[in-house]
Order: C-alpha cells, then sequence, then structure tokens
C-alpha cells in the first residue's frame, strides 16, 4: 500500500542503511531508531543536520555510524 505523504521518520525507517565499516547489527538498528526518536523529539533538529553535512548523515545516522544509501 503506497504511502502518499511519508513523513521523515517513515521515510527515514524505510531507507535502507549501511553501518561504516561493518555490517549493521540489532544494537546499530536500536541506537539508531531510538536516536530517531530524539531527533524528532528536539523539533526535528537532528534530521535538519543532514542539509549542512556532505554525506547528509542526520543526528541519529551519526549517533549510530550508519550512512544512508540509495539504490
Amino acid at each position: 500500500m503506497p504511502v502518499e505523504d511519508p513523513t521523515i521518520e517513515w521515510v527515514s525507517a524505510a531507507s535502507p542503511f549501511v553501518k561504516i565499516r561493518s555490517r549493521p547489527d540489532m544494537k546499530t538498528f536500536l541506537v539508531r531508531y531510538f536516536g530517531a526518536i530524539v531527533s524528532g523529539l528536539m523539533l526535528g533538529l537532528g534530521y535538519f543536520m543532514a542539509l549542512s553535512d556532505p554525506k547528509f548523515q542526520t543526528l541519529h545516522d551519526r549517533i549510530a555510524g550508519t550512512i544512508v544509501v540509495k539504490d
């Protein structure tokens, strides 16, 4: 079922991500997930960090040591 207007959290959760220097594990997933909640609670400032980052990493990506890859 396609989502007509996905939220930032949905897009973030649906995007494949990789851990820098190794494969992601459950700990990485949980750190990234709860970091995304913190990013949202800070009035979305964690998501706006991606606009100024050359690798487009959000706050929860930096905390978890991950990057989002696009197909």
